[in-house]
């Protein structure tokens, strides 16, 4: 891993927020910093935002200056009435939990729906953040749901009792319906 070094700040490689230059721990993931050697010749690798133009370091997976997904990971829709999240990812566990948290940052829509068809495996720490983004939304008086779960993220859901905390519907249909819209 490595950071691109921008005046006193250097980006995190992991999610791509700037951070103070003595930093040697991401201020936001927590991921650990390594700095470009000073007498390196090649000029760090930058991204910029298809989003907002904000240079990113290569190996960022959201944009430093609005959390635009660089990655294919996550799809961001905006319908008009709801934000449709598609998450690209086959499981959601420790390794990738935070991006969620990081995604979510961007999301200010009040109605967030959450396409999950193609994840195929969860694990607690995944389910957690799930919870976590539920809650934040709550706050804020968002409403989240959640759709196209496979039989065994279901079944991981119900294990640990997160059905009955989830919006949690088999379609998108059925999620906007709930909302009062209609259908498709």
């Amino acid at each position: 891993m490595s950071s691109a070094k921008s005046g006193s700040y250097n980006f995190c490689n992991h999610c791509g927020y700037q951070n103070r230059s003595e930093n040697k721990f991401c201020s936001k993931c927590g991921q650990r910093i390594q700095m470009f050697s000073l007498d390196s010749k090649r000029p760090p690798e930058t991204v910029n935002c298809p989003n907002c133009g904000q240079p990113n370091s290569t190996g960022a997976r959201f944009c430093s200056g609005c959390s635009e997904p660089l990655v294919d990971d996550f799809k961001v829709v905006d319908d008009g009435d709801y934000v449709l999240v598609v998450i690209n990812l086959s499981q959601i566990d420790f390794e990738n939990h935070r991006d969620l948290n990081t995604l979510s940052k961007r999301l200010h829509n009040q109605r967030i729906l959450i396409d999950m068809n193609k994840v195929k495996w969860i694990d607690s720490t995944g389910i957690g953040a799930l919870v976590t983004l539920s809650n934040r939304f709550a706050r804020s008086q968002q409403e989240i749901k959640f759709f196209g779960m496979s039989p065994k993220v279901l079944d991981a859901f119900k294990a640990l009792q997160v059905d009955n905390i989830l919006e949690l519907y088999k379609t998108e249909n059925e999620a906007r319906i709930s909302w009062g819209m209609p259908s498709r």
